[in-house]
C-alpha cells in the first residue's frame, strides 16, 4: 500500500472524481430506469435493479465507510468528515453483500428481499446533496456534471413519490 492510495494528493482526486460522478450518475439512471417499468422482462429487471443495488453499495461505502487499501473515500475529499451511518441504509448495504455482491448461504436460507429503490434512492440523495454543498469544487473535476444531475433529482423523486401513492 502507497502513501499515494492512503493519501492521495489533489491531483489523483481531482482525476478520480470522474469515478465518483460516474457511480453518482448511474445511480441516478438505474433509480429513472428501474421506475420508468418502460423495461420489459424479469432478466432486463433484474440486471436494471442489480445496477442499482452495486451503485448504491459503492456510493454508500465512498460515503460511510472507512477506506481500505486505495479506495476512495468522503474523507479524503472533506478532511476529518466522518459521517454516521444511517441505520436504514446499513442494512440494506448488508443485504446488498449477501444477496448480490457475495454468493452466500444466506441467499439459499432466506428469500430475496424485495428493493426499496425509491427509499433507497431518496435516502442516497440527500447524502450527495450535503456532499455536493461541502465539498471544496477544486478538488473535483465534476462540479458542472455534479450539479446537473442533481437538477435531475427532484424530477425523479416526483416520480417515486406518484409511484407509491399509485401502489
Amino acid at each position: 500500500m502507497t502513501s499515494r492510495a492512503t493519501n492521495p494528493n489533489d491531483d489523483v482526486l481531482f482525476d478520480a472524481s470522474e469515478h465518483l460522478a460516474y457511480e453518482i450518475h448511474m445511480f441516478i439512471a438505474m433509480a429513472r430506469i428501474s421506475s420508468s417499468r418502460s423495461h420489459v422482462g424479469s432478466l432486463l429487471n433484474n440486471a436494471v435493479l442489480e445496477s442499482f443495488v452495486i451503485h448504491f453499495r459503492v456510493l454508500f461505502d465512498f460515503f460511510f465507510e472507512d477506506p481500505k487499501a486505495d479506495d476512495l473515500s468522503l474523507v479524503h475529499f472533506l478532511e476529518g468528515c466522518v459521517w454516521e451511518k444511517p441505520k436504514d441504509l446499513e442494512i440494506w448495504r448488508r443485504r446488498a453483500n449477501k444477496f448480490l455482491a457475495h454468493l452466500t448461504i444466506l441467499r439459499a436460507e432466506e428469500k430475496p428481499p424485495i428493493w426499496p429503490v425509491g427509499q433507497i434512492y431518496a435516502r442516497m440523495i440527500e447524502t450527495i446533496k450535503v456532499f455536493a454543498k461541502e465539498v471544496d469544487i477544486t478538488k473535483i473535476k465534476i462540479s458542472k456534471n455534479l450539479s446537473e444531475l442533481l437538477d435531475q433529482v427532484s424530477h425523479l423523486q416526483v416520480e417515486f413519490d406518484k409511484e407509491t401513492r399509485d401502489e
